[in-house]
């Protein structure tokens, strides 16, 4: 510890040297603390974040929204290829699809406006409607496509016999400039 002679004036003037050394009675405020800037830090990256996936997520319902009238149009325009039981079911799952796709993008526009830690507890739930949506999207897609490719007609059919007389030999070696 410091001893100071008390000398009258001199003795303030070195008490406030000495608490300008020591920092009492300053009137400096105190530097920001740590915790602080970590969390406007985390605030920031929860925020870049948030944009990043919402953005990520309103592609994936245009792409969806693509998807969606690519289905309408060719069951629309190949219905009568199919049996109307099916055209029926193909319609409800389009619909049941596009409430789905609708409820997606709600949840999506609510993302938006939340605060960084309620984003956080809704990311979770909304990447599984998001996946859950694009493999309803994908089985529908399977099953409309899927039906129209196992019906193609065949080139030749199965009890067409082949016709004895047409001489199907092809040389593939052989140069055409030799027939001349």
């Amino acid at each position: 510890m410091i001893k100071m002679r008390m000398l009258g004036t001199s003795s303030v003037a070195a008490c406030l040297a000495l608490a300008g050394i020591v920092g009492c009675g300053s009137n400096k405020s105190p530097e920001p603390r740590q915790p602080a800037n970590y969390r406007s830090q985390m605030n920031a990256e929860l925020e870049a974040e948030r944009q990043e996936f919402i953005q990520d997520r309103q592609e994936q319902v245009q792409e969806l929204d693509n998807r969606i009238a690519q289905l309408q149009s060719r069951i629309d325009n190949e219905s009568e290829y199919v049996s109307q039981d099916q055209i029926d079911e193909w319609q409800s799952d389009l619909f049941e699809l596009k409430l789905e796709k609708e409820r997606a993008a709600a949840q999506l526009q609510r993302a938006r406006e939340v605060t960084p830690e309620q984003f956080q507890a809704m990311r979770g739930p909304l990447e599984v409607q998001f996946d859950r949506l694009e493999a309803a999207t994908d089985a529908l897609v399977n099953s409309v496509t899927g039906v129209f490719e196992d019906e193609q007609e065949p080139v030749r059919g199965e009890d067409e016999p082949v016709d004895p007389d047409v001489d199907v030999d092809v040389d593939v070696d052989q140069d055409p400039a030799d027939d001349y």
